[in-house]
């Protein structure tokens, strides 16, 4: 699976979303994800904007080292 990612960084000039290979034991990622990912021989944390099955950036460029940062964990109230 392709996790279409945004950085979250306060240059200008980027020009995301960027795609990154994700991992089986990544299978829960979701849109709206925190994860940090390489970018530019840094890491920088992102947000998953899109999921894809397929990518139009080369196999051999698409990089897989991505991590979590959390999990979201919604609980519903019942109001009054």
């Amino acid at each position: 699976m392709i996790a279409k990612v945004e950085p979250l960084t306060p240059a200008r000039a980027l020009r995301g979303p960027f795609d990154y290979r994700l991992s089986a034991e990544l299978s829960g990622v979701g849109v709206g994800s925190m994860l940090v990912v390489p970018f530019g021989g840094r890491r920088l944390l992102g947000v998953v904007v899109d999921l894809a099955g397929t990518s139009d950036v080369p196999a051999e460029r698409l990089d897989g080292a991505v991590v979590q940062v959390g999990k979201r964990r919604f609980k519903r109230f019942k109001t009054p």
